[in-house]
C-alpha cells in the first residue's frame, strides 16, 4: 500500500505519530477532513479559538472521531494521535494532515 507507507512517514517526519493500520484511503481521508472543516466554520468564534487553543494542551482532538460525536469517525486514529502531538493546534494538525495527504498521492 504506497499511499498508506507514504502518508505514515510523511505524517511521522512531522511529529505526527500514526499507526498504518488506522489510515483509510485517501478519498475518505479528504472527505473527513471536509466534514472537519464544516464542523469547525460552524462554531462560534470564540468556541472555535477556545477549541484550537485548548487541543493545544489537552487531549481533546479524539472527540471529533467519536460515532457518537459523528464529525469524523473515519478518522478516529488519526485524531487520537493529534493528542499525543504536543504544542501543536487542531487547526495546525488539520492543515499538516491536508498537505501530507496530497503529498502522499503525488509521490
Amino acid at each position: 500500500m504506497p499511499f498508506v507507507d507514504n502518508f505514515v512517514a510523511l505524517m511521522n517526519e512531522r511529529g505526527i505519530a500514526v499507526d498504518s493500520s488506522v489510515v483509510p484511503d485517501p478519498e475518505i481521508i479528504e472527505g473527513a477532513l471536509n466534514n472537519v472543516q464544516l464542523w469547525w466554520d460552524e462554531l462560534n468564534a470564540a468556541v472555535r479559538d477556545g477549541f484550537d487553543e485548548g487541543s493545544e494542551e489537552f487531549a481533546v482532538c479524539f472527540i471529533l472521531g467519536e460515532p457518537e460525536i459523528n464529525v469524523a469517525p473515519e478518522l478516529r486514529g488519526i485524531l487520537q494521535a493529534f493528542d499525543q502531538v504536543a504544542g501543536q493546534r487542531l487547526s495546525q494538525l488539520l492543515q499538516t494532515t491536508r498537505e501530507v495527504l496530497a503529498a502522499s498521492q503525488n509521490i
